[in-house]
């Protein structure tokens, strides 16, 4: 880096701990959303991390033609776990540039 690059830093950092934030509080709301249809309904809602995907409408989510153990895996993980993992992964490279 050159100069004075503390604004650089403390905008990376600034990012990194916003993203791990984020992923951390969006994954607890999505627990107490299931939670909460629990405690309503009786029924536990799974939200997978294809559940975003096909929210979006990436056609592959839908209906896959290739990588199709990807596809099942992504059909297996929790999506309040995928969003931490990526707040975090996203947030640790931030701090790691601002380095």
């Amino acid at each position: 880096m050159r100069g004075d690059d503390s604004w650089f830093k403390s905008i990376f950092s600034f990012i990194g701990i916003g993203s791990i934030t984020a992923g951390f509080v969006s994954s607890v709301s999505i627990i107490a959303y299931q939670f909460y249809n629990l405690m309503l309904s009786g029924e536990w809602i799974p939200f997978k991390a294809l559940f975003i995907l096909r929210w979006l409408g990436v056609e592959w989510a839908i209906s896959p033609r290739d990588w199709l153990r990807v596809h099942e895996f992504l059909g297996i993980v929790p999506l309040s776990a995928t969003l931490a993992a990526l707040g975090v992964a996203i947030g640790l490279i931030a701090m790691r540039i601002g380095d």
